[in-house]
């Protein structure tokens, strides 16, 4: 993805959404940028890292309807996904 891509992207989007980036398991090695979403929530766990949740129900059939209100009253994140 080139910077103007993302910009066009961006610029829709609420300015205060936090940006997440999907990280391998070992940090040591780079992919190019290929999409992004905008319809997740991100829970941290850590300073460093969290788990990320899509706003898709059928993603997490487990979750009871207390949970999922719960969780859809959290703030939207921005993931940024690695081609690789």
């Amino acid at each position: 993805m080139k910077v103007k891509d993302l910009i066009a992207k961006l610029v829709t989007l609420n300015g205060n959404m936090e940006l997440i980036m999907q990280k391998d398991g070992e940090g040591n090695s780079f992919s190019p940028l290929e999409d992004i979403d905008d319809s997740c929530i991100y829970i941290p766990y850590s300073t460093w890292g969290g788990e990320v949740f899509t706003l898709n129900r059928d993603d997490d059939p487990d979750m009871n309807d207390e949970e999922w209100e719960a969780l859809n009253g959290k703030p939207r994140c921005v993931i940024l996904y690695p081609v690789n």
